[in-house]
């Protein structure tokens, strides 16, 4: 199971879409779970790149 997380200011997690509020009720309030978490690429910044690198081989 995916849900996509934001952290607030306080430290908490809480779910970035409402539609993945009813995925939660799974977890009990009190229990420990293990999470992995992963930072996400930039879409932008790498769509910007590989047009750089593009650019750096038509040049070359």
């Amino acid at each position: 199971m995916e849900i996509e997380m934001v952290k607030c200011a306080n430290g908490i997690f809480a779910p970035a879409f409402e539609h993945d509020l009813p995925r939660l009720t799974k977890f009990k309030n009190g229990e420990m779970y293990t999470f992995s978490a992963k930072l996400t690429r930039n879409p932008a910044f790498h769509r910007k790149m590989f047009v750089f690198f593009k650019f750096c081989f038509d040049h070359w």
